[in-house]
């Protein structure tokens, strides 16, 4: 892997402890290594992993239930964000979910986190709801949907974010994306 290609895969077992250090780093009440390894060998969805010559750089699971795909999980490494990494993150993880058939996504994420919530809306995501209490602080999750994912509209989206990203070199796992 050259120096500025990042590299989007699905996980595998090795990437546990890089994942478990970006989620320790990210979020005040991680996930423990067991719900980690439960997701990365999950059937019924995907895992993902952006990685380049520093190592992991970020992380997104998404949970398939039905047409929907639920994204359990989403962190960049520190020094990595604002570099667009969550994006190629959500992007890919969308595309390849899609192939598999899925046309709604949805999300939980804190009502304080305005930077996801830029990012999500970005992707086309709306507000529908509320959880009160959902994390383990007390803070309300807002919960986001996006439209149908296979309709024109969407795909149109789609195809304006990922044009918008190809300054940035990345190379992607055959079959994931891309046949």
């Amino acid at each position: 892997m050259k120096n500025d290609i990042m590299l989007i895969r699905k996980a595998k077992r090795e990437d546990l402890e890089e994942v478990l250090q970006v989620e320790r780093e990210s979020f005040d009440f991680p996930w423990s290594k067991g719900m980690f390894e439960h997701e990365v060998f999950r059937e019924e969805g995907l895992f993902l992993v952006a990685r380049d010559h520093r190592g992991l750089l970020g992380y997104t699971d998404v949970i398939y239930i039905l047409e929907e795909g639920h994204i359990a999980n989403l962190a960049v490494r520190k020094d990595a964000r604002g570099e667009g990494v969550a994006t190629l993150l959500v992007l890919t993880m969308i595309k390849a979910s899609m192939k598999r058939g899925i046309r709604f996504f949805t999300l939980e994420v804190r009502r304080s986190n305005q930077v996801a919530i830029n990012l999500y809306r970005k992707f086309g995501f709306e507000v529908i709801g509320e959880r009160r209490n959902y994390y383990m602080d007390g803070e309300d999750a807002l919960i986001m949907w996006t439209e149908d994912a296979q309709g024109p509209a969407y795909i149109e989206l789609l195809e304006g974010l990922e044009e918008s990203l190809h300054s940035r070199a990345v190379s992607f796992e055959k079959g994931l994306i891309y046949d």
